[in-house]
């Protein structure tokens, strides 16, 4: 028998000073199946202490206004130590052997409230959790997409590779998950800083490509120091010190990106790139992607950015353990001088730093010079950590490379470029043009996963004012030793979606609970301030956090189970969408029309927004007057316009009634138009009528016309002053009948919302209804879910709400416990069964000596016989103990077999 005596260590740090903490207690739960059934809540970490303030270990009598104690909103770090001393006296040895197990737990927490007395202060604990209330947006975003059309770097209606390239996503749920506790602060890349201009959020399987992304301020105090108190009201509204510009093209916040001008396999050009996950990410092994700015999101009259420099951070994989395949990976960046860098590296681990230099500043301008400037190696040794985040940082003519690995650090220091990327002195030139991520894995290794992989980019710009600039480079110094602070375990269902309907204005908190209730997913911030999200069989299936076995002896104490009738159901409705989507080369499909009429001086004002379930594709937002392209346009039926006709004349056509259809001369009246971009789905257009008078047309029949209403429609002649076309149909223009104003896109994504039933649960029990049509794109996909669901949640297993065992560090959220009612010396079976289940709430009591449990209970082996029932078994054959305790040998049933299944 080993004997363990305990003893716990409770401290907390603050600026760097230890203070001694008592009646330390820690709560912390989530939901493992949908919250309607779920035996917990959502309890983001939460910690209740004593700061003990005697005996010298703080100045002063406790008070907040002293600024000589924790304030709420500072950041503190909590060390709870377990140290489980293990007494064993050893026979034939005279000297005792003592072991000790030492379980720690470091929680850096923020202090949520605090209250002082004479001589300790009382401190409320929590997660950083508030960036879950930031509102995200997030793209529509469908598999195939067809070539880029717009405007790209200040180059209109541009085209890659001849017309023929096509933008190819993966639409996954993963990827608005990892948008979702992005904007809550919880990366896997480094997070966004306020001046990222190109973004490439790989979170799940998906990437950006029509909206400025994701639109959310990812902390706004972090930012504090740079940008000041002042303009730090939720989204950043003076960053134009910094280099942005408010109420502009761009998003002010964290998160800016750019378009996705390319995106497709090396090997087969019309297929998407390849991507590999592992360590709870997505990795790219196969395939090009280019990202370019499309909006400027400054003025020239900003000063900040004059020469401002390049800063770049990705995640890099790095598994020696596997072996070499010859992959060749890239990192590129250009600036739009046609200048740029780029880190290329092998499977062998060779890096290379490269200066580029081509034609312009165009994503498919081809390559002029490529000079090798610095050469390195990755670490060799396959036990280093296979994660880590890598950086390019520009200062004027120099570059550095660097990444951080456990036990080393690659770093190229500050290598001299040929010339700097960008233009001297100038503001036009001074920003990044596009990036690239590109991957060559060669043919010849089928389907082996590679040693490496790239996950996510962005690129930011680094402020060439003080103090900003230097708060900026403090603030980025140890990207290169950045940790993932999200582990997605995948599953087919939030990796594979054909289409995504966008998110907008959601908060991230509501994101996630609707997402993961819809998927069957679950998620919690660990301890460690990590974001958990895994599929409900992955917990059930393998460990996520310990493996512990918990019997009656020793770890048992008090216990309640919850036989509740409103924490299982007798049915599951999961709502599903079903999609239509249509798509043209050009702007050419109505989304939105007036029409009626306005009279002179009237404004009129419209909000244009699509439906819930609606979404525009490349929106043309421009809204020009009817005849600026010289007609050819809109007679083209291409493009957004507005505009206005007085009726001079009517006439009935030869041969038709005059009750069936007249005929009408419409010439062009002056209407203003004002489009304000309100948010990325929502345009606010105003009109007002102007005048009606036209040139040379003072005749009596139009001076009776010009003082009507004017109609909303297009004109078939302009002849108001400055029109340069004033008779379309002379230049072979034919004007279309159409009202006005119009608004046009070049695709509608339409869904309709249908229903997915499982029936066959517990009688009388609720129907589940998970609404889930904005992450689940067909009947098949709701299917798999409500099948994942109705093995849990359909006649669902009684539920330990307070299970109390002896003080654990080592029992975290997501561990799998098996309970065992009955104890090793056979003396009771508690409640006829071997439980098993999975901790989803938790409360830690050091001075107690206690933690309690909420333990959802997903399977159990019944225990038919007790103890009690062999032992009158026994009496009943006139067996002795000592009879069946030699039976049991010769079969070779030890105890614990039989203390699992006592009918052995």
């Amino acid at each position: 028998m080993t004997f363990v005596a305990r003893r716990t260590n409770e401290y907390m740090e603050w600026r760097g000073k230890e203070y001694p903490v008592s009646n330390v207690k820690v709560a912390h739960a989530f939901h493992p199946v949908p919250s309607d059934v779920s035996p917990s809540t959502q309890t983001y970490l939460r910690v209740s202490l004593d700061m003990d303030l005697s005996n010298g270990s703080a100045n002063g009598t406790p008070s907040p206004f002293t600024n000589a104690y924790p304030h709420r909103g500072d950041t503190v770090r909590l060390v709870l130590r377990q140290n489980d001393d293990q007494i064993q006296n050893v026979i034939g040895n005279p000297a005792k052997r003592y072991s000790t197990d030492q379980t720690q737990n470091i929680m850096d927490l923020l202090i949520d409230s605090i209250e002082f007395g004479d001589v300790s202060a009382t401190l409320n604990l929590t997660q950083r959790i508030d960036g879950l209330s930031n509102k995200i947006n997030s793209d529509p975003m469908y598999h195939y997409r067809n070539q880029f059309y717009g405007t790209l770097v200040n180059k209109i209606e541009t085209f890659f590779e001849d017309g023929g390239a096509n933008r190819h996503t993966n639409p996954s749920p993963a990827y608005q998950i990892g948008l979702a506790l992005s904007a809550g602060g919880y990366t896997y890349a480094p997070p966004p800083t306020p001046l990222t201009h190109l973004y490439l959020p790989l979170f799940g399987a998906a990437w950006t490509n029509q909206w400025d992304n994701p639109c959310y301020v990812q902390d706004p105090r972090a930012w504090n120091d740079i940008v000041g108190f002042a303009g730090q009201v939720g989204n950043l509204d003076d960053g134009e010190v910094f280099g942005i510009t408010p109420g502009g093209n761009n998003r002010n916040g964290v998160g800016i990106s750019g378009e996705v001008v390319q995106a497709r396999s090396n090997r087969d050009r019309a297929k998407a790139l390849e991507l590999w996950y592992a360590d709870g990410a997505s990795w790219v092994c196969e395939g090009l992607i280019k990202v370019a700015q499309t909006k400027r999101v400054a003025q020239p009259t900003v000063a900040a950015l004059r020469r401002s420099d390049i800063f770049a951070s990705w995640m890099l994989r790095w598994d020696t353990s596997r072996p070499v395949t010859d992959n060749l990976y890239q990192v590129k960046v250009m600036t739009e001088v046609g200048r740029g860098v780029s880190v290329r590296w092998k499977d062998t681990g060779e890096v290379e730093l490269y200066y580029n230099e081509y034609e312009n500043k165009m994503p498919e301008s081809k390559e002029t010079r490529a000079t090798v400037i610095w050469t390195g190696q990755l670490p060799s040794t396959s036990n280093i950590t296979k994660v880590t985040a890598a950086t390019l940082e520009q200062d004027g003519n120099t570059i550095r490379f660097r990444a951080g690995f456990r036990g080393g650090v690659i770093d190229s220091g500050k290598v001299p470029l040929p010339q700097n990327i960008h233009a001297p002195g100038g503001y036009d030139e001074h920003l990044p043009a596009w990036a690239e991520i590109w991957v060559f894995n060669d043919a010849k290794n089928g389907r082996n996963m590679p040693r490496s992989g790239i996950n996510g980019l962005q690129v930011s710009v680094i402020p060439d004012v003080q103090p900003y600039r230097g708060a900026f480079l403090e603030q980025v110094k140890n990207y290169y030793l950045w940790q993932p602070k999200v582990n997605l375990t995948p599953t087919s269902r939030i990796i594979n979606n054909s289409v995504m309907p966008s998110l907008r204005d959601r908060t991230a908190g509501e994101v996630l609970k609707d997402l993961c209730e819809a998927l069957a997913l679950c998620w919690w911030i660990d301890s460690e301030g990590v974001a958990q999200v895994h599929p409900l069989e992955s917990i059930t299936n393998r460990v996520m956090g310990t493996s512990r076995t918990l019997t009656a002896t020793h770890d048992i104490g008090a216990f309640a189970l919850s036989n509740d009738l409103t924490q299982t159901c007798s049915r599951i409705e999961v709502e599903f969408a079903n999609w239509a989507v249509s798509q043209t080369r050009k702007t050419q499909i109505d989304v939105w029309k007036k029409g009626g009429s306005i009279a002179l001086g009237d404004t009129l004002e419209d909000f244009i927004q699509p439906k819930e379930e609606e979404e525009w594709l490349d929106l043309d937002t421009t809204v020009e007057d009817q005849g600026v392209r010289d007609w050819s346009w809109i007679s083209d039926n291409n493009g957004s316009f507005y505009g206005g006709c007085t009726i001079v004349n009517r006439s009935v056509k030869a041969g038709v009634r005059s009750d069936l259809q007249q005929w009408e001369e419409r010439y062009a009246a002056s209407i203003s138009c004002k489009a304000d971009v309100i948010s990325p789905w929502v345009l606010k257009l105003t009109q007002r009528a102007l005048s009606g008078v036209f040139v040379n047309t003072d005749t009596a029949n139009v001076k009776s016309t010009t003082g009507k209403d004017i109609q909303l429609r297009t004109a078939q002649i302009d002849m108001r002053p400055g029109a340069n076309v004033i008779l379309p149909h002379l230049h072979g223009y034919v004007v279309p009948d159409m009202e006005l104003p119009v608004i046009r896109a070049r695709g509608v994504m339409k869904r309709v919302k249908q229903k997915y039933t499982l029936s066959g649960g517990t009688p009388n029990a609720r129907t589940l209804t998970l609404e889930g049509w904005d992450f689940i794109d067909q009947r098949g996909f709701a299917e798999d879910v409500t099948k994942v669901l109705s093995r849990y949640v359909m006649d669902a297993q009684p539920h330990f709400t307070n299970l109390e065992v002896p003080y654990d560090l080592s029992i975290v959220l997501g561990s799998v416990v098996t309970i065992k009612g009955m104890n090793e010396f056979g003396r009771e079976n508690l409640f006829g069964a071997i439980v098993t289940g999975v901790v989803c709430g938790l409360e830690h009591d050091p001075a107690a000596n206690k933690t309690s449990l909420t333990v959802w209970t997903f399977s159990y082996d019944k225990t038919f016989l007790t103890w009690d029932t062999i032992e009158t078994n026994n009496e009943s054959g006139k067996r002795t103990w000592q009879q069946l305790e030699d039976t049991r040998q010769r079969q070779g049933t030890t105890w614990t077999k039989a203390e699992n299944n006592p009918l052995l």
